[in-house]
């Protein structure tokens, strides 16, 4: 008998769709309250409804015939198991995402057993049948997190792989000792907050270049957290880079416009003077020699546009 464990966390998204009248784009979590949704069997691209079950599975998954109301052999099996599908809902409490916590939802066992004649034997039947729609449902359902604040409101639900996530924790908490004590220094250093801005521009996908600059002190901790939990490697990778701040103005200057990148090489814009490649970038904004030039650079920044967002790789020659 095999064993296969999947375990989801749920909740239905709190859509934006109303706001204050002082145009805030928060969500009124008072417009959710003690509600559900109601979640149907949504339909493919290739307009056919999505089933929890295959077809060929149906009559081998045991607890699945209760459900139907008649047993495999009833002639009435296929148009009541129609029926079943297209009568099918599940009630889901709504929750959110915080620094990266989940806040309310469902844990859906989907685990299930396989015996020796091939039976399919779920630990809950119910459960069984939304974890495999909440899999196949690319439509409405969000998968990751990184994926959920930016577009929630293309999604109805958030359900994310436990086993996945434990797997991850499992793997980060070798990290833990060392996080303590790394952000212990941050968070009590002199410069905590402009060390805290550094870290930000480089390792957040919440806040553009420009939104950083801005953001408060209890802001920023709260991202080097979420950052901490996402990435823990790289946030100490990070913190003890002893260029992190050259880095740092590197992407400014080039997320500005004031500096542009062709193929490996990077440039002034204004001028179209070169710079070099890869490390010649980093080498000139080091230089003591380019001093007065940089400060220069610096207070354009001040005043640049930042509309202009760099892809994630476009400073990987530099980091």
């Amino acid at each position: 008998m095999n064993i296969k464990d999947r375990k989801l966390k749920v909740f239905a998204v709190k859509n934006k769709f109303a706001q204050f009248a002082n145009d805030n784009n928060e969500v009124i979590d008072s417009f959710f309250g003690d509600s559900y949704y109601k979640y149907n069997c949504p339909f493919n691209q290739g307009a056919n409804l999505l089933k929890g079950i295959s077809t060929e599975e149906e009559k081998s998954v045991i607890g699945f015939t209760n459900l139907v109301g008649v047993s495999t052999t009833s002639p009435d099996w296929d148009s009541k198991v129609n029926d079943f599908w297209n009568d099918y809902t599940y009630s889901l409490p709504f929750g959110d995402i915080k620094n990266g916590i989940i806040d309310g939802g469902v844990i859906i066992d989907g685990g299930y057993k396989t015996s020796d004649s091939n039976n399919i034997i779920p630990n809950n039947i119910n459960h069984y049948i939304l974890y495999n729609l909440m899999i196949l449902d690319d439509k409405y359902v969000c998968k990751k997190k990184e994926d959920y604040e930016s577009e929630r409101n293309f999604y109805n639900i958030f359900a994310i792989d436990l086993i996945d996530e434990e797997k991850t924790i499992i793997e980060n908490s070798k990290f833990k000792e060392v996080l303590i004590t790394k952000q212990s220094e941050l968070y009590n250093s002199e410069d905590s907050i402009e060390r805290m801005k550094l870290l930000i521009t480089m390792l957040s996908t919440n806040y553009s270049v420009t939104e950083v600059y801005s953001l408060t002190k209890e802001k920023c901790i709260d991202e080097i957290d979420f950052i901490c939990r996402k990435n823990p490697e790289e946030f100490i990778k990070k913190i003890e880079d002893k260029k992190l701040d050259i880095k740092v103005l590197a992407k400014r200057l080039i997320e500005s416009g004031i500096i542009k990148k062709d193929g490996d090489l990077y440039y002034f814009r204004e001028s179209g003077l070169k710079i070099g490649v890869g490390k010649d970038f980093l080498n000139y904004l080091i230089s003591p020699a380019n001093e007065k030039e940089i400060s220069s650079l610096k207070d354009k920044i001040e005043i640049g546009n930042f509309n202009k967002l760099t892809k994630d790789n476009y400073l990987a020659d530099l980091v």
